[in-house]
């Protein structure tokens, strides 16, 4: 009982944080770094509300940490690039701190899904709007609008704590 509880309060934590980084870089472009602070803190209560529950799988301390690292690499790699801002790749890392080794192909895989779909929806606004201008579109001018990736990320996040939810529940 106390285990379902603590899972269910983990997993109430990520999705309202991840409302507030969606929102925030949705309004500002920037996530706010409390909110990987915060989720940093709590993923050890995650990890251990994982392992003492009956229902749900803990891949480890470990292989969270591997995959968190490789994921941050990844992202370190793409703000280095331009591709990402460095909320966005922080929100990322620690996200891979809660869904583990097991989970993480699957979310990451979404979540380049879904940050796909964010920006074919701001480059058809942006060639509206440049369209509307009287200017002519071109790649250039649509490719300066910035993406709020942390969107997807977000995604993501919720699909995990869905699936998780899920498991928790199942009997």
């Amino acid at each position: 009982m106390l285990a379902q509880a603590a899972v269910f309060l983990s997993i109430t934590t990520l999705i309202i944080l991840l409302l507030i980084a969606a929102r925030s870089d949705i309004a500002s472009f920037r996530i706010p770094n409390a909110i990987s602070l915060v989720l940093l803190g709590l993923a050890p209560f995650f990890w251990w509300a994982i392992a003492s529950h009956p229902n749900l799988a803990f891949s480890g301390i470990v292989p969270s940490l591997v995959t968190a690292a490789i994921v941050f690499a990844i992202g370190f790699g793409m703000f280095a690039a331009g591709l990402m801002g460095a909320g966005d790749v922080k929100l990322m890392a620690v996200l891979a701190l809660w869904v583990g080794p097991a989970f993480a192909p699957r979310i990451f895989t979404l979540i380049v899904i879904a940050g796909g779909v964010v920006a074919l929806i701001i480059a058809i606004k942006a060639y509206a709007q440049i369209r509307k201008s009287g200017e002519k579109p071109n790649l250039r001018k649509i490719g300066k609008h910035h993406v709020p990736y942390g969107v997807a990320i977000a995604f993501g996040g919720w699909v995990f704590s869905g699936q998780l939810i899920l498991n928790a529940l199942a009997q």
